[in-house]
């Protein structure tokens, strides 16, 4: 049998995604499974199952648009023979079209359910019902689970285990896509200086091209820090990742980059709450720190402006607080 599962969005929604397609993939070593994912997402899938093959859509040129759907849809088909299922991991309009055709010529479909009205509860201003929802992860199983696959999870991480190194290494990632999921750099600065006394503590801090002024500037003013910005293949960044005792982190990708690689990470939430679904795989919800207002969370994804204009749910987090949390984890003695 062959298994078509298509998420053609952000990286960290691939990231989640590894854990349960691993796992099926495992377990049905005899079927073949497609992950259809966006061109710079492929590289994400590291050390995968031998019968599982990565088709990577070209949604800004090749496969942009309704016409482009369309070739997405016989490039898929030209990756096997015979009937499939489809695995509609995204729920998107592209994923509903690409569903819709493949039913035309006798697929059998799923998809997963956004509980979209849920989530509208937990993040309104009047009324609003703060309960933790379905996991992401939970809801990609359901859509395996309804194509009569067993989906509990068979994964640890896409690496074999952890490279030894001395002292304790500490990734940082301080930038998120919106401002009400990115803790403020000046007091993540704070973090950053207080963590860096130690002499047996090792900074790495993460980051894309856009943040690799402040990280490098960070780097030059703090002892035992290094600025891994442009300086790194991603096959490289992930096994730094692996080997890192612990990540620092926003609600963005890199949480679930950690997840990915069985690496503890504290991460710090304001605009958008652990409860929506998008947590860490196989993190502590200890580790996961935020205020607890009256307005959060107030977006599913963090793009809403503040309402009040001022983010007080990621400016009043004291940087201290951040740091008794990295401790905890690391289990040595406090900062002198």
């Amino acid at each position: 049998m062959t298994v078509i599962a298509i998420r053609l969005s952000s990286l960290g929604d691939i990231a989640i995604m590894i854990a349960p397609l691993y796992s099926v993939a495992r377990r049905y070593h005899g079927d073949r499974f497609f992950a259809v994912v966006k061109e710079p997402f492929a590289k994400l899938f590291i050390n995968k199952p031998e019968n599982l093959f990565v088709i990577a859509a070209r949604t800004e040129d090749r496969h942009r648009g309704f016409f482009g759907i369309l070739r997405l849809f016989f490039d898929i088909k030209k990756s096997f023979e015979g009937k499939a299922l489809i695995a509609d991991l995204h729920g998107s309009v592209r994923s509903k079209i690409l569903s819709l055709l493949f039913r035309l010529t006798g697929a059998k479909t799923a998809s997963i359910n956004k509980a979209r009205s849920e989530k509208k509860a937990l993040t309104r201003m009047k009324k609003k019902l703060l309960k933790p929802l379905k996991t992401t992860l939970e809801r990609y199983q359901d859509v395996f689970t309804a194509l009569d696959y067993d989906a509990s999870l068979k994964f640890t991480s896409i690496f074999e285990g952890k490279n030894a190194h001395s002292g304790i290494w500490i990734g940082i990632a301080p930038f998120a896509k919106h401002i009400g999921k990115t803790y403020p750099p000046d007091l993540m600065r704070k973090v950053i200086e207080t963590l860096s006394r130690r002499s047996d503590v090792k900074l790495f801090l993460l980051g894309g091209a856009n943040e690799r002024g402040i990280l490098q500037e960070w780097e030059k003013t703090y002892a035992n820090t290094q600025s891994t910005a442009g300086k790194l293949s991603f096959d490289d960044e992930m096994r730094l990742i692996c080997d890192l005792d612990l990540m620092i982190t926003m609600d963005s990708a890199n949480l679930h980059l950690a997840s990915l690689t069985a690496t503890t990470a504290v991460s710090i939430w304001g605009a958008t709450h652990p409860f929506a679904g998008f947590y860490g795989f196989n993190q502590s919800m200890q580790n996961a720190i935020g205020l607890p207002l009256s307005c959060r969370p107030c977006a599913i994804y963090g793009q809403k402006r503040c309402f009040k204009g001022s983010y007080e749910c990621m400016k009043l987090i004291d940087p201290l607080v951040i740091v008794d949390r990295v401790l905890k984890n690391i289990a040595r003695p406090p900062i002198q």
